[in-house]
């Protein structure tokens, strides 16, 4: 039995990143390997010491809180501070992330939250990547869901229907389906995707190269929209689609409207399904449109870039910005395993806000979603 009184909760100091990391590891987190130690480094200084949010928050950079039991790091519960909006008001928001307690100290994971939820300088909590232990914690610290039911929800546009047939339904009793796949995809008509013309409005850019009108387009966006979204400045651009501990392959466009004017931009992401690098999995990262006209010559124009790059199957995950009837095509229609965005804040005026499924604009961007 652990005594609890042996047991010290502090906040995380930068010398704690390598134990920390080793834990997380050990725990099935995706991190660098143990023998590369510069990588280590390098991710945790990513996450916080690069973070722009200190060049706009005069503060010391704050990782979160560790679990110590006779000097032994053998819990971490880290906050990833990031630059929101609100009303068009600028607003930090603490991102949960990287969390792990080591499974014979799991009892006393009640320490660690105390101090999260608690102890935390920042009123406004998020997390978008929430299983469901990481759900359970925020609602027994009344947190809650983000209002809107549809953010379980993943929309599919099969690009090769065979293939994803073979990948989904190939084993135990469905394992009829590989044969009928293969006569399936010696028929023209599965042969998806649904094409559309190349759009010239499309243009892919390097983000640490943005083209110069890109921040008067954000700042258009932000003040056009009176909801909670993250910041889409060029410093957290970077930051985010910046190499991350996984290195997936990331796509960012602006689009421009016949004025030559930037009126949207989005993001793909190049992530592979777990087990089976063959398949080609394109994600949809985020999406910001001046109006509905540019969001959807957008999604054509994204539609047809990803089936060009020979994607088996693009992915949009962002369902209350993206509904399913504005895709111009076909999807199918996939759940997640747990609901996977809840919030809490300590000031009833932003929870009272929040309430409000129009009051969110919400995509993989957020949290740490893509940041890794």
């Amino acid at each position: 039995m652990i005594d609890a009184s042996e047991i010290i909760i502090r906040p995380a100091k930068d010398e704690d990143a390598i134990p920390v990391c080793d834990l997380l590891r050990d725990l099935g987190l995706t991190l660098p390997p143990k023998s590369e130690e510069q990588k280590v480094m390098a991710h945790w200084h990513r996450m916080w010491t690069d973070n722009p949010y200190y060049k706009t928050y005069n503060e010391p950079v704050f990782y979160g809180w560790v679990m110590e039991h006779h000097k032994q790091i053998v819990g971490f519960f880290g906050t990833v501070p990031r630059i929101y909006y609100m009303k068009g008001q600028r607003m930090p928001v603490s991102v949960a992330s990287n969390w792990g307690v080591k499974k014979e100290y799991r009892s006393h994971t009640s320490m660690l939250c105390d101090a999260y939820f608690n102890a935390n300088p920042i009123a406004m909590k998020l997390v978008t990547t929430a299983i469901k232990p990481t759900g359970k914690i925020f609602e027994r610290y009344n947190g809650k869901r983000v209002p809107d039911a549809s953010l379980d929800s993943v929309y599919i546009v099969p690009f090769n229907l065979p293939k994803l047939m073979v990948l989904k339904f190939s084993k135990g009793k469905f394992s009829f389906i590989a044969p009928l796949a293969k006569l399936l995809s010696a028929i023209p008509v599965w042969k998806l995707p649904f094409r559309f013309a190349r759009d010239k409005g499309l243009e892919e850019v390097d983000v640490f190269n943005m083209p110069a009108d890109y921040d008067a387009f954000v700042d258009r966006f932000v003040q056009s929209n009176n909801v909670f979204l993250a910041s889409r400045d060029v410093q957290s651009m970077q930051w985010v689609y910046g190499h991350g501990k996984r290195d997936l392959l990331k796509k960012v466009f602006v689009y421009r409207n016949a004025d030559n004017k930037i009126a949207g931009y989005a993001s793909l992401i190049d992530e592979p399904i777990v087990g089976d690098n063959s398949f080609k999995r394109y994600k949809i990262g985020d999406l910001a449109a001046i109006d509905t006209a540019t969001k959807t010559a957008m999604l054509k124009a994204l539609i047809r870039y990803a089936a060009d790059m020979k994607a088996d199957v693009l992915e949009v995950h962002i369902p209350n910005t993206i509904r399913k009837q504005e895709i111009p095509c076909f999807t199918l229609q996939r759940k997640v395993p747990s609901f996977p965005v809840f919030y809490h804040s300590s000031d009833n005026r932003i929870n009272e806000y929040l309430q409000d499924k129009n009051n969110w604009f919400i995509s993989p961007y957020d949290g740490d979603t893509i940041l890794g």
